[in-house]
């Protein structure tokens, strides 16, 4: 399997120490502590943490609060609409058949493989992402490696350097959800190394775009080797683990946690993407993603769905009518 270059990963490293320790800019010093954790998380082994943990800035902890408090200050004004959405959603799926992960397609794939349907899908339907798929490979930047008990995916990035590593773990074997979740990294890394920001202006879009790829790759994966229901149910599965996550946050009001608000924002991300591909995936759809990536980090979230004719009750209309997720008839 794909494992990381050490040699590049300390490259990288001493590379933003030295930006840090040139910087004169407190606001910069934070903003390149955080990539310097970054590389922490990657491989902690090539960074002494008593060393690392020196450098960190005065005010990073006020500087971390302060983030987390907009994105939950954000999410607090939209609580009605997520409660809305969570009850419209948990309707729906109870009113489906019980969970039956057998009807997923789940087949067992070798690493070759694996870069096999990668690369394909990304010439078929994100060519100019094949040349950055085919990159992380050639320079190890994303690295795939067996994990217990769960399977895992998450995206680094490195701003100042204008790079990122993806990390990969899959449980016993990899599979179609691996595939999936690989997708859905570099719908951010594409969108990030167009840029070189990460993360939308209001929070609203962070997970939409990554999840508009990973819908766009389970409709072509499921077109191959699903059935009709196959694709319900990886909805399910997703927005089961959501909702109920959710639902003990809303049900203590106001005090939303951090991991309840990733969820909040996955949940977002999914019924966004849902909503997109169900307009448009039929026109130029890759045109409305160009739209999206070139101004998620300029405009208001909602703002900017309005401007491609997706309203907020559109993705009411789609949390109350499940079905419509099910995209091959």
């Amino acid at each position: 399997m794909n494992t990381y270059n050490k040699d590049n990963v300390l490259r990288d490293y001493n590379t933003l120490l030295d930006l840090y320790l040139n910087s004169s800019s407190e606001e910069k010093k934070i903003n390149i502590y955080s990539q310097m954790l970054f590389i922490y998380n990657i491989e902690p082994k090539l960074v002494k943490g008593s060393k690392l943990f020196s450098y960190k800035p005065s005010n990073y902890s006020i500087y971390t609060r302060k983030r987390e408090s907009a994105r939950k200050k954000r999410y607090l004004e939209l609580d009605n609409l997520t409660r809305k959405i969570c009850f419209n959603l948990w309707e729906e799926i109870n009113k489906y058949y019980p969970l039956d992960t057998s009807r997923v397609p789940n087949d067992i794939y070798s690493y070759e493989e694996y870069v096999s349907m990668l690369r394909t899908f990304f010439k078929e339907n994100f060519s100019s992402d094949l040349e950055l798929f085919n990159k992380d490979i050639e320079e190890n930047n994303l690295t795939i490696r067996k994990s217990f008990p769960f399977s895992n995916a998450n995206i680094y990035y490195l701003e100042s350097l204008k790079k990122y590593y993806i990390n990969i773990e899959y449980y016993k074997r990899l599979n179609a959800f691996n595939i999936a979740s690989t997708v859905h990294e570099y719908g951010h890394a594409s969108t990030f190394m167009q840029s070189n920001i990460y993360t939308s202006r209001d929070y609203i879009l962070n997970e939409a775009i990554a999840s508009l790829y990973e819908i766009i790759f389970l409709d072509y994966y499921l077109s191959k080797y699903g059935n009709e229901y196959s694709y319900i149910e990886m909805i399910r599965i997703f927005n089961t683990a959501c909702i109920n996550s959710i639902n003990r946050t809303i049900r203590k009001g106001y005090n939303y946690k951090e991991h309840h608000i990733n969820m909040i924002e996955a949940l977002y991300g999914q019924l966004i993407a849902a909503t997109i591909y169900i307009k448009y995936r039929d026109k130029d759809l890759n045109s409305i993603i160009e739209i999206l990536k070139n101004n998620y980090s300029k405009a208001d979230g909602f703002e900017l769905l309005r401007s491609i004719d997706i309203s907020i009750d559109d993705l009411i209309d789609t949390s109350e009518d499940i079905s419509k997720l099910v995209l091959r008839r």
